[in-house]
């Protein structure tokens, strides 16, 4: 029974890690999207609309872009959120198909 318990204990600290893991990734894109609202300002709603309504979509999109980024080494992750956010940028439209944001890396 002992072996058993153990196994146990160590499968449970691993769903642990893991979904931490996960729950650290879903912080992180949520962030962003805050931040993709400010950049909106409250003076234009249909840019803010834009991103309440497409940016899921378009982080599931690129979310392998962005898992890749969250568990980068430290000389790959600017790259990697580089990339990512190129493409998130581009991927939040008005109706017109033109983005709303441009990636200018500083």
């Amino acid at each position: 029974m002992l072996p058993l318990q153990r196994v146990m204990y160590v499968t449970f600290i691993c769903l642990i890690f893991s979904g931490c893991n996960q729950a650290f990734n879903t912080a992180g894109a949520q962030y962003l999207k805050l931040g993709l609202k400010k950049a909106c300002f409250e003076e234009d709603p249909a840019c803010v609309a834009a991103v309440n309504d497409q940016f899921d979509s378009c982080h599931e999109k690129y979310e392998k872009k962005w898992n890749a980024y969250m568990n980068s080494s430290t000389s790959d992750e600017d790259q990697l959120l580089k990339l990512y956010s190129e493409k998130m940028y581009s991927c939040i439209v008005d109706d017109n198909g033109n983005p709303y944001f441009l990636f200018e890396p500083e």
